[in-house]
């Protein structure tokens, strides 16, 4: 897709402000300056969605640690 973004439409065009995808029929800027915006904004997104994964994962974790120990301290006291 990050390709695609790149070779899509043409900026030397007269008034482009769009090209098109047809293989998902959403609207491409053409000029080389919003493409790398549109290229920044998609791995910005992609490095968020990846540490809220991480992140998720961290504190599942977390939570099942917590679980063990105190059924361990529980199990100690009892």
């Amino acid at each position: 897709m990050f390709l695609k973004l790149l070779t899509m439409g043409s900026p030397y065009q007269k008034n482009c402000t769009f090209g098109h995808n047809l293989d998902t029929k959403y609207p491409i800027p053409c000029t080389i300056r919003d493409r790398i915006f549109i290229l920044l904004f998609y791995i910005v997104y992609n490095w968020i969605s990846m540490l809220r994964s991480i992140v998720t994962v961290l504190l599942t974790l977390l939570l099942s640690l917590f679980l063990i120990l105190t059924l361990i301290v529980g199990y100690a006291l009892s």
